[in-house]
């Protein structure tokens, strides 16, 4: 599991360092990517003269704060082209809002909408940026620039019926005139080499501004946006690529900077990295099973090659994943990661069908219970084995090692289809506890609170409890919080890697997830000696139990009176297990807050 976790880790490294250069996406501390609302209680003013107000209120530092921003404010809307598109506005509080939250509220006052001057926007489902960071707010004199008109022209008007020749006639016509990206490549390229004449006040960046917004309009209207030849830029900086070198500057502004300091890692799979000793070594697995697995992992390796001769993707994680370094371009990036999200999970529905048809599972749905894991469990395992193995003659099989040649390499994504079951297999040895709340349907948790709470109160008895001795932000938990070493004790596993890998299961979508505050943590050796559950205390929180609700919560009171302290013992022996109750109770409300 090491070797897939760093993989894909080092495939969103790599992946964000080239959007970072090549898109420029840079995090604003001090601002929010949020959907835009209209204020229903008409508080907020747009008064002539005086800067607009919103209202913001996004998460604070804590869990379950929220925080409000205050003063002034930018406010723009994705694409901002023209120097009046991004406003200067004043964030206010306003109670009668405070129910509003990861939302910007826009007045409904003034002579012209907030939403509007922004890039032509509305409040129909589009995305606004705010930010509040005082280093990025222009000079005073820039704050009321005029925005731009962005009604659109008059649509063309068809006479009579529409005919199919019509229809043909204006399909083929937006195809010749759909230039909107060149606009836009256009303006970027004037801003840049006229930025000592004003950049994007420059007369040339206007008119191409206010082609930008006819080329958006021009499926409604009718009316194609046409680029004159003096708006097409001589040269272009070298921060846009594509572009032939003999038409290419080196701009030394603020994106040609970004660009040349931004230096991304070519992306090379690491396959050093063992495979996961406790899911290889689980089970005892038949030659007839191993060979079955192998037959499944040659058509999925078959399907995904495809994928990657389709699009020209260089390796499988990508695919995977859908963080694509470089394909063929014959889609827009994000069109593509988009499409090929949905297709992975074509592609791993129909395997996770095809391998629990095979097992006589089909009927069981993906949240498998524990008699059905006992049967998919093997398999997967066994799904795993077949791609370490293969890995193996892979590496033993090469006569040079060549540092980076991974291109003949054997594909590792396979059991991975199974993500949360290898998860699962990995944390076997964390005890029954663990894996009955992974067996819980969602919601269960919460309703059965009560009669967890005593089951986990009689586990957790006579566990040492202690502060942790170091905390790391993935711990979720507060520095000094005292946590029992149980199969919910993040800190008792030493090794951080073995913390990514207990969890590897919790998301299926993404077979990298490290969420730390899973509730399917290791035990630690030595607390997992110390435990001891009763086999009837076991039987309460198991989810074939058909018991009711009163019949358990008596049993589970029974349990409890049993593990109690000794009635003859000693008042100070008393008073420590009262203290030990209370720790026992503040170690459950955290599990809870865990697993929430």
């Amino acid at each position: 599991m090491r070797t897939w976790t760093k993989i894909i880790h080092q495939t969103m490294s790599d992946l964000n360092l080239k959007y970072l250069k090549e898109k420029a996406k840079l995090f604003i501390e001090k601002g929010a990517f949020v959907l835009g609302c209209v204020d229903e209680t008409n508080t907020l003013r747009m008064d002539p003269g005086e800067l607009p107000e919103i209202f913001i209120q996004v998460p604070g530092e804590n869990e379950g704060e929220w925080k409000t921003a205050e003063g002034v404010c930018l406010l723009a809307r994705n694409p901002s082209l023209h120097p009046g598109d991004i406003r200067v506005v004043r964030a206010v509080q306003c109670h009668a809002l405070k129910h509003l939250k990861n939302v910007v509220v826009l007045p409904q006052q003034g002579e012209r909408p907030l939403a509007n001057m922004c890039s032509g926007g509305d409040l129909d489902g589009d995305d606004y940026l705010v930010m509040w960071d005082d280093d990025l707010l222009p000079p005073k004199s820039q704050w009321d620039h005029p925005a731009m008109n962005y009604d659109a022209p008059t649509p063309v008007m068809c006479a009579g019926a529409v005919q199919d020749e019509q229809f043909v006639k204006f399909f083929v016509d937006y195809i010749k005139n759909d230039n909107l990206g060149q606009i836009a490549t256009n303006h970027r390229a004037t801003a840049d080499r006229e930025a000592a004449n004003g950049g994007v006040k420059e007369e040339k960046c206007l008119a191409l501004a206010q082609l930008h917004s006819q080329a958006v309009d021009f499926n409604k209207t009718g009316v194609p946006a046409i680029m004159d030849r003096i708006l097409w830029p001589q040269r272009y900086p070298h921060w846009i690529p594509g572009k032939a070198l003999k038409r290419q500057y080196h701009s030394y502004g603020v994106l040609g900077g970004l660009y040349d300091q931004v230096v991304p890692e070519k992306f090379v799979p690491d396959y050093d990295k063992p495979f996961d000793s406790r899911v290889l070594n689980a089970y005892v697995l038949t030659e007839d099973m191993l060979q079955k697995a192998k037959e499944f992992k040659v058509g999925y390796d078959q399907q995904m090659r495809r994928v990657m001769a389709q699009h020209s993707i260089q390796t499988e994680f990508e695919v995977f994943t859908a963080f694509v370094m470089d394909h063929n371009r014959e889609k827009h990036w994000y069109s593509l990661a988009e499409d090929l999200g949905n297709l992975m999970s074509s592609i791993k529905a129909d395997y996770q069908a095809e391998v629990r048809e095979h097992l006589g599972l089909i009927d069981s749905g993906y949240m498998v219970s524990e008699k059905a894991f006992d049967i998919l469990g093997p398999f997967v395992a066994a799904m795993y084995t077949v791609t370490a193995q293969e890995v193996a003659q892979w590496k033993n099989g090469r006569l040079v090692s060549v540092d980076g040649d991974t291109s003949n390499a054997p594909f590792i994504t396979y059991p991975w289809l199974f993500s949360k079951e290898m998860g699962m297999i990995a944390v076997k040895k964390s005890g029954p506890s663990s894996l009955r709340a992974m067996f819980a349907p969602n919601g269960e948790i919460r309703q059965r609170a009560p009669l967890m709470k005593t089951n986990y109160k009689t586990e957790l008895s006579g566990i040492r409890l202690e502060p942790l001795a170091e905390w790391k932000p993935e711990h979720g938990m507060g520095v000094g919080d005292h946590v029992g070493t149980t199969a919910f004790d993040i800190a008792a596993v030493e090794d951080s890697d073995e913390i990514t890998d207990a969890s590897v299961g919790a998301n299926d979508d993404c077979p990298a997830s490290t969420r730390s505050n899973s509730a399917q943590e290791s035990y630690s050796e030595e607390s997992s000696e110390e435990i001891t559950i009763d086999a009837d205390v076991e039987e309460v929180c198991d989810d074939d139990d058909n018991s009711s609700s009163d019949q358990s919560h008596d049993m589970m009171a029974e349990q409890v009176e049993e593990a109690g302290p000794d009635e003859a013992g000693t008042e100070e022996a008393g008073a420590e297990e009262a203290e030990a109750e209370v720790e026992i109770e503040t170690a459950y409300d955290r599990l809870m807050a865990m697993m929430a």
